[in-house]
């Protein structure tokens, strides 16, 4: 039995469990594992998650028509995600993604400045060159190998990006990102080194910051644009801050000729200590969406609100 199977066999007798009851129950962890699962469960229109008397988020198995193989849903069928989301939540909080459905959505996240030394155990991540045409990867491979020359790389030992890179951000968010990881989301990290790169993919060790004037113009936006056409994805998310060439990135791609038609950048307001507070704000609004808990009215441990910018 797989663990989505788990989960809905446990929901069938006691519907309404929030995230942290079905992994204390079935046992499958991280939680942030059971919040993707549900996630991807309700974007199948197989669960519908909504609050339940506590205020958490609870898990109610909905009846859905068995269609034959090679036959198109109708909407008598299924239910459709975006409907029913409507239906539970009227005033949709502009942050939170409008689709249910993670795996159509790119998940960007900066890379940080400290960096774990030494090497882990790597498993199965196909590298992003693969999922782009073969020109356009020569290219990225020769502009990364410029770049890194510069930046001291030590390839002899080789971690996962999202365990290379630590701090305030990483910290935060480690745990959501290993769940993401784990369930296949696309997520990536545009990196001062390798220019953007998968959060699996094992990296070397280096020291340099993002410096777009050191890439080949444009070549960031349009690896970005065509993994996110490659994999027919539909929205966007970024978690940056503002000031950053990060986020100058981001905004200046043009996310409509991927088909992206949600593409948002999240950034934390403006505070004192935010070489500190901001990377963690970052980390802690990861995490929450990634539990379908970020709103409007969100804040970090630290208090930050959250900026949101249309590209």
């Amino acid at each position: 039995m797989t663990n989505a199977e788990r989960i809905l066999s446990l929901l069938a007798q006691y519907p309404g469990l929030d995230d942290d009851e079905i992994s204390r129950r079935t046992g499958v962890s991280p939680r942030q594992q059971v919040n993707i699962i549900c996630n991807r469960l309700a974007g199948q229109g197989l669960l519908e998650r909504r609050p339940g008397p506590s205020g958490k988020i609870g898990n109610f198995p909905r009846s859905v028509t068995r269609v034959p193989a090679g036959v198109r849903p109708t909407a008598s069928a299924v239910t459709s995600p975006a409907r029913s989301a409507r239906a539970a939540v009227p005033s949709r909080p502009h942050i939170a993604l409008d689709l249910t459905d993670l795996r159509e959505t790119l998940i960007l996240i900066p890379c940080s400045g400290s960096k774990r030394s030494g090497g882990t155990s790597i498993g199965g991540c196909w590298p992003l060159t693969v999922d782009l045409p073969r020109l356009l990867a020569q290219r990225l491979a020769d502009a990364r190998r410029t770049v890194l020359a510069k930046a001291g790389l030590d390839d002899r030992q080789l971690m996962p990006a999202w365990q290379r890179y630590e701090g305030m951000l990483y910290s935060a968010a480690g745990q959501a990102l290993q769940g993401a990881i784990e369930a296949g989301l696309h997520v990536l990290v545009i990196s001062g080194g390798y220019g953007v790169i998968k959060a699996c993919e094992p990296i070397g060790f280096y020291s340099t910051r993002l410096r777009l004037s050191a890439w080949p113009s444009r070549l960031l936006e349009e690896v970005l644009l065509s993994y996110a056409a490659h994999h027919r994805l539909k929205s966007m998310r970024a978690f940056v801050s503002q000031t950053t060439e990060y986020f100058r990135l981001v905004a200046r791609t043009r996310w409509q000729d991927a088909g992206i038609t949600d593409a948002a950048i999240v950034t934390p307001e403006a505070t004192r200590g935010a070489m500190v507070k901001a990377p963690r704000a970052q980390g802690e609004a990861i995490a929450a969406f990634l539990a379908g808990e970020l709103n409007d009215n969100w804040r970090s441990s630290d208090g930050l609100r959250l900026h949101l910018s249309r590209p």
